[in-house]
């Protein structure tokens, strides 16, 4: 998973003359006394279709194997609730994967889709047993920032 560290908050996209660079799920942290901002960054062609934004996301956190591993699991296992929640992670991050990416396609301005995208999953919130409904929320607002 590739992180960006800075001084300064990331914008959502970059947009450079050969690539683009995307910046989600973002957050703060301290060091030595100052606020460090890090995000999940990916790097991609600057004409990238949806379906590639989608599967940058998805890969940035869970390479194929791992991606095939979850859906696995939980068809093997559907009861055990450690499966369960891993399984749910990972169909948010694929859910807002598409989100972000018809937000990137449309334009910066439109996060609408996104935010929408956040208020579903939060009513689904429960299915994660190991998080709470509010630590959830939390995630899943500064996944988009």
């Amino acid at each position: 998973m590739r992180i960006q560290e800075s001084t300064a908050k990331a914008k959502l996209v970059v947009k450079l003359p050969r690539y683009q660079l995307i910046n989600f799920n973002h957050s703060t942290k301290t060091r030595e006394e100052k606020t460090v901002y890090v995000c999940e960054q990916i790097k991609l062609s600057r004409y990238a279709k949806r379906g590639e934004i989608i599967s940058a996301v998805i890969c940035n956190k869970y390479p194929e194997a791992d991606e095939f591993a979850k859906i696995n699991n939980v068809l093997a296992n559907p009861t055990d609730v450690d499966v369960q929640a891993e399984y749910v992670e990972y169909q948010i991050r694929r859910k807002l994967a598409k989100a972000l990416s018809k937000c990137i396609i449309t334009g910066i301005g439109n996060l609408s889709d996104v935010k929408q995208v956040i208020r579903d999953l939060q009513l689904e919130a429960n299915f994660d047993l190991r998080k709470s409904e509010s630590d959830l929320k939390i995630e899943l607002k500064t996944w988009y920032y």
